[in-house]
Formats: C-alpha cells, structure tokens, sequence
C-alpha cells in the first residue's frame, strides 16, 4: 500500500495510463510522503515530467510485484513502461518473470531475443523465435487472421531484423513462409473469385503494394524511378500505389507530386469480421477497377505471403530491394536489384530480373546550412569518421572491431552512429574497448543533412548501408567499403569489375572516375578488414588523399547512382514486359 492510501499498482496505472492531472496529483501525494522518498532515489531531479512518472510508475509496480509475482497485467505494464524509458534491465527482469507466468508471452520472447543477440547468445535468440513460431503456428491453426498477420510482423522486426545478413533472414523466413501461405490459400478459399479488371490501360496499370506508406530506402527507390519517368516524359507504364496500413502526409504527396495517385485499403465496413480480409477486398477492388492485372509487393517481407496467396490481382510479383529468402508459392515473378550491367540473377535457385538502384537527387531534404553547427558539437580538431544506418545493421563485431582499431590509433578521430535508439550492444561493445567517449550515438537524423557533415563515411559490413552510402558519395564524402554483394560498390560495380558482366569499355570507363588527378587508385573496397582498416587510417592521415577520393566517389555517383533516367527505364521495361505478357495470356 502507498503513502496516498491506494494500492501501488492502482498508483503506478494513473501515473502510466492516467491523464496528466492524476499523474500530478499522485505524484505531488508521493513526494510529500517520507514513506516513499526511496520512489525518487532514480529521478534525476531536472528530467522531464514524463521520465519522472515513468520511473515512478515503475518503482510502484516493482513494489507491489514483490508481493503479487504473478500478476500478469502488472507485469505487462512494468514491460511497457520499461520499453517506453529503453530500460534495459528493467526489459529484462519483466520479461523473465512474465514468461514464468505466461510461457507464450509474445512481447517478453521478443524482447529476450533481443538480450541473448546482443550478449551474442545465438542458441538461446534462436529459441525464442522457435517459441514465437509455435504461437504463429497455433494462430494460423485456429485461423485468427488478423493475429496471425500482426504476429508475422512482429517476429520479423524484433527478430529477423535483429541481424541484417541473407542467410540469417532466409533462415528464418523459411518458417513463416508456410504458414502463412496456408493462412492466405484459406482465405482465399472463403472469397470471391478475383474481381475482372477493367478496361486495358495503355500504358499498363501497374499496382505497387505498400504495408504502410512511409518515405523510407524502399519507398524512395520506386519514389526516385516515378519522379524520373515523370520529369522525362517516360510512358511505359502507369505506377499506382496502393497501402494496406497508414500512409503518412509526406509519402502521399511526394508521389502526388509526380503525378502518381496513392490509394489507401480501408479495413471496413467489410464482408469480414477480419479488418485483414476487409483490406485485402478493398484492395482487389481497387485494383480491378484501376485496370491492374500485375500487382507488386514492394520489398517488406511480412504479409508477402499471406496476400499473394489469398490472391489479389492475376498475377503478383514481389521486389525485393535487399534479402531474397520471401520465395513464396503465391509469387508469380521476382525483380530486385543489382548493377547497371545486370539484367538477371539467380538467388536461391530462383530467377530474378533486375534493374539499378540510383536516386534522382540522394541529398534531397537536407540542410546545408545545418551542417557548420553540427560538426561544431563534436570539437572543431575532430575528424568525423561516421556510419548512418539502423542499428541492427551497425551491430555487427568485425565491423565494430574495425572501427575501433581505426579509432584505438587515430586519437583524432570520432565515431558517430545512428539508430532508432542506442544499441545496447553497440554501446557495450565500445564501453569494453574503453571508447564509449569517442562514439557518440547521433540518434535517428535526416542523413540528408548528416552524411555531408561527416569527413570518413565506414559503410557497415557484412551488410551494407544502401542509401546512406550513395548519400555520402553524392555530397564528396569517401566511403571506405567492403567486398561484399550488398556494400555500395560490392554490389554496383564487383561484377562489372570481377569480369561477371559488362564489357572491358565499361571497365575502362569506371577505373577512369576511380583516377586521381595524379594517378593515384582512389577506389576504396577493401577485400578484408585488415584493409578496411587500412584504408581508413590513410584517409585520416592524408588530406590530399581523401579530397582524391572524394571526388572521384562523386564522379560514380553522378554516372551511376544519380542516373534516375537509367533506372527508371530499366525497371519500367521490367514491369511493361511482365504486364503485357500477362496481358496476352489472358488473350
């Protein structure tokens, strides 16, 4: 019982869940009794009202959990309100305890992955995805769509996305993919057929399908294509785009703005009691009015399978613009992304067409003038070595291993890195090597405005960075990259280069943007860490040097990852060729 005569978890839900009013009021009850002083003894005193009630909050439920150990709500609320405030051990010991309690708990198996990857305990992340199958595996039996579809989502941004590398996330795709295929062939056993298209659009309706609708590296990819078709005139195809969830303000009118309409799924009134099966209606219906016999799954893997297989237009195709272990029996073609030189690949035994990434202007919405002020804050005689990405990706040891050999001889330098919150294990592996001081997490920036900033951009290995890469590369900033088919010049040029594709004038013309003005090699891949390491130091050391690099990324990226006019025709011709071959078929 508190000092305000109401049970501690009555107290701790008005300070959590209540209005700001009750939360004041207790908090005022509380601090006016010696009782409870101890409640504030982890309140910094000047943080914000709302840090206070959390820590507050969650002192009280601690309380009363030592005498109620199996209150499940309480413990659900100590975990949310943990997650809320990123408290880490707190995350933890909920966590624990919940699934003594509560063995399915889905929340608490996920945010334990979490703590066995980042500890790098393989065995234990791997069986809490294991137990998180079983309860997906029991949701599709019982035929809860709407669970079923959310829980897909779940696991694979707290868990598949835990480790950005494509034998990981095949690894675990290859579970879900069956079940939920299964889930959606029972839907579509429950629907009408497929609603006839209408009319035959010249050029052909394609449908490009979102989960949600958010300006992010997928989303900007097909972005930039549409804004290069629309600047040149281009009419191969008519882009629509349909999302299943929420579309943001800013992604509407980016692709408003070139002329491309974004149609929304409403989940009801439907004929479901499914606010899933009533979006998939919707969006059948809006795709047959619109004309649209190819349909596009744009890149996010979940829900992949579920809809292709419930079917939503004649024929489906997915794009993938990063892993390709979403091989599904609902997929009719599959597109990704490769180098200019490219056409076609084979991943996992399946073929796949392909089309250059490029970006119509990769430093769009940044501010220049922000930049002066920003580098001001990590000390005018600092280098700025940095990596822009999320943190599943940064969170890699040989390449934290790396950046700290560059940082452990380079007193100079500093680290910055990004995130949607700080790495519990990025900061504890820096913390070992006694350079917590020197890697500052930068938060989650417009990396527009940030990646010029930087002197040394350390793209990511073994995955890489993507858009943030080309970004640093636009604005003249080096790039020190791995030989890897996903790193910025692994993935562009590797094959061009190894002699896979392309012709030797083409090799004759890249190895030219890669000249110094005096001669000097300025193509930074390197083959191992020892020289990614390599590179790094000489680039800090040598100024002329990483001015010659600099440019010479710069020159690649005004040739190949800013030529959106190329891109856009290529995968236009792509997705024209697959729509009329689908066209004569139904002739």
């Amino acid at each position: 019982m508190s000092a305000i005569g109401i049970p501690d978890k009555a107290a701790a839900q008005l300070l959590l869940t209540g209005t700001e009013a009750q939360a004041v009021d207790v908090l005022r009850q509380l601090r006016a009794s010696a009782a409870d002083q101890y409640l504030f003894s982890r309140v910094d005193e000047t943080t914000s009202p709302g840090l206070t009630r959390g820590r507050v909050g969650m002192a009280l439920l601690q309380r009363h959990l030592q005498q109620a150990q199996t209150d499940v709500d309480a413990l659900n609320l100590l975990l949310k309100a943990a997650q809320h405030l990123s408290d880490k051990e707190t995350i933890e010991w909920a966590s624990r305890r919940l699934l003594k309690v509560e063995p399915r708990n889905v929340h608490a198996h996920c945010e334990l992955a979490k703590v066995a990857h980042y500890r790098g305990n393989a065995a234990e992340r791997d069986g809490h995805f294991d137990a998180l199958i079983g309860v997906l595996r029991q949701l599709v039996a019982e035929r809860k769509v709407d669970l079923a579809v959310y829980l897909e989502a779940v696991i694979y941004n707290n868990v598949i996305k835990l480790q950005d590398d494509e034998d990981y996330a095949r690894g675990k795709l290859v579970h879900m993919i069956p079940l939920m295929d299964d889930l959606g062939r029972y839907v579509r056993s429950l629907l009408p057929e497929l609603p006839v298209p209408q009319g035959n659009p010249n050029p052909p309706a394609i449908g490009f399908i979102f989960p949600t609708g958010v300006l992010l590296a997928h989303s900007k990819v097909l972005l930039s294509i549409c804004e290069a078709m629309h600047d040149a005139g281009m009419q191969l195809i008519t882009p629509m785009i349909y999302v299943l969830g929420e579309a943001q303000p800013d992604f509407i009118a980016a692709f408003k703005a070139c002329g491309v309409p974004v149609k929304v799924a409403n989940p009801a009134p439907g004929p479901s009691n499914s606010a899933v099966v009533n979006r998939l209606s919707h969006l059948r219906e809006m795709l047959a009015a619109d004309g649209v016999r190819l349909s596009t799954w744009v890149s996010a893997p979940p829900g992949t399978a579920f809809f292709t297989a419930a079917r939503h237009a004649q024929r489906q195709a997915y794009w993938s613009m990063k892993f390709h272990g979403m091989i599904a029996p609902g997929i009719d073609h599959y597109v990704s992304c490769a180098s200019c030189w490219e056409t076609e690949k084979t991943v996992h035994g399946q073929e796949w067409l392909c089309g250059p990434v490029s970006f119509k202007d990769a430093l769009a919405g940044g501010h220049p003038e922000q930049i002066p002020a920003f580098r001001a804050r990590f000390g005018a005689d600092k280098i700025l070595l940095g990596v822009l990405a999320r943190e599943e990706k940064i969170f890699s040891p040989p390449y934290l291993d790396a950046v700290a050999q560059i940082l452990e001889s380079c007193p100079q330098a500093v680290f910055l890195w990004s995130g949607r919150v700080e790495h519990a294990g990025v900061r504890a592996f820096f913390a070992e090597r006694g350079l917590n001081d020197r890697t500052p997490w930068i938060n989650w920036v417009n990396t527009a405005t940030v990646a010029p900033a930087l002197d040394i951009f350390l793209e990511t290995f073994p995955f890489g960075c993507g858009m943030t890469a080309a970004q640093a590369l636009a604005a003249g900033v080096p790039v020190v990259d791995f030989k890897d088919w996903s790193s910025v010049f692994g993935h562009h040029l590797e094959p061009l280069l190894s002699g896979r594709a392309g012709s030797d004038e083409d090799r004759t013309k890249v190895r030219a943007l890669f000249t110094g003005s005096k001669g000097q090699d300025c193509f930074t891949m390197a083959p191992d860490v020892a020289g990614y390491v390599a590179i790094a130091r000489r680039l800090i050391e040598d100024l002329d040097y990483r001015r010659e690099v600099g440019a010479a990324g710069q020159r690649f990226y005004r040739a190949y990852l800013g030529n959106s006019a190329f891109s856009a025709e290529r995968f236009a011709h792509i997705f024209r060729d697959l729509a009329q071959q689908e066209l004569r078929q139904c002739a």
